[in-house]
């Protein structure tokens, strides 16, 4: 299967029947929906309340100039220009967005007019469309006696954020030796082992993996030490968050450098 098929698969699939709810009722307010899902946003407390009403999407990048999405008077919806996925009910002004795109991330404007025509008021919200973050794994590996390197890696998302949390608390630097920009890379210091568990989320989805992390006491002999360790039929790309297929990553200790020692030079003889 082409790579690009598969990935859009997975994305549908994670994306499927996640909806969110967002107040619009305060200027410039900040809501976000998932790639493929469902959000509903509150333009008013019921639309009887407002003589006349325009809601329109603003020009940007993706959206050359200015369109109106709704035009309404009371409670008959004169036009909605999203019908064939979207719906508004005018009781409680909440206007739903079925299968979301990227084209949909936009400002949108709700104008109100009175009797008359006349414009008395408008407020802005700013639509954000995400992919939901999927399918965390963990790998670890030793890169020393008894330093232990862990990534949280997901399949698909966008924008995550990550936690770590060490036997139910947050993960601390005494625990802690390093982490990467992204902080879904981390390094323990000796000694420490427990369940650890990383989180991954954005704003409208979050998934986490938990591993029970031991203490590596020995280094055996094997490959240099950089290769990530994984399971068969998973390659994983450590600070992208990416798999080519889906398997299931275990915990192995890889060993250090071997160094290489140069000819033997034979000691003084005593004098």
């Amino acid at each position: 299967m082409n790579p690009a098929v598969g990935l859009l698969m997975v994305l549908l699939r994670v994306s499927h029947a996640v909806e969110t709810y967002c107040d619009g009722r305060q200027d410039g307010a900040q809501c976000y929906g998932a790639l493929g899902g469902t959000v509903a946003l509150q333009l008013m407390n019921n639309a009887s309340e407002i003589p006349r009403y325009n809601w329109r999407k603003e020009a940007s990048m993706t959206n050359e100039s200015t369109q109106i999405i709704l035009r309404g008077k009371e409670n008959t919806l004169q036009s909605n220009t999203m019908s064939n996925r979207s719906v508004f009910i005018p009781g409680n002004g909440t206007f739903k967005i079925n299968n979301l795109s990227r084209t949909d991330s936009c400002k949108f404007t709700l104008e109100i007019f009175d009797s008359g025509g006349k414009k008395t008021g408008s407020r802005t919200l700013q639509l954000l469309v995400q992919a939901p973050v999927s399918s965390v794994h963990m790998i670890s590996e030793c890169v020393s006696q008894e330093l232990i390197k862990v990534s949280c890696l997901f399949e698909v998302g966008d924008s995550p954020q990550y936690n770590w949390n060490l036997t139910g608390d947050k993960t601390r630097d005494i625990e802690v030796l390093y982490r990467n920009t992204e902080n879904n890379i981390i390094v323990l210091r000796q000694n420490i082992s427990g369940n650890l568990l990383c989180s991954v989320r954005n704003h409208i989805s979050q998934i986490s993996k938990e591993e029970t992390i031991s203490v590596c006491k020995e280094v055996t002999p094997g490959p240099a030490f950089g290769i990530l360790a994984e399971s068969p039929g998973s390659l994983w790309h450590a600070g992208t968050g990416g798999s080519s297929s889906g398997g299931t990553s275990t915990q192995f200790c890889l060993p250090l450098p071997r160094i290489e020692l140069g000819p033997t030079v034979p000691a003084p003889p005593h004098r």
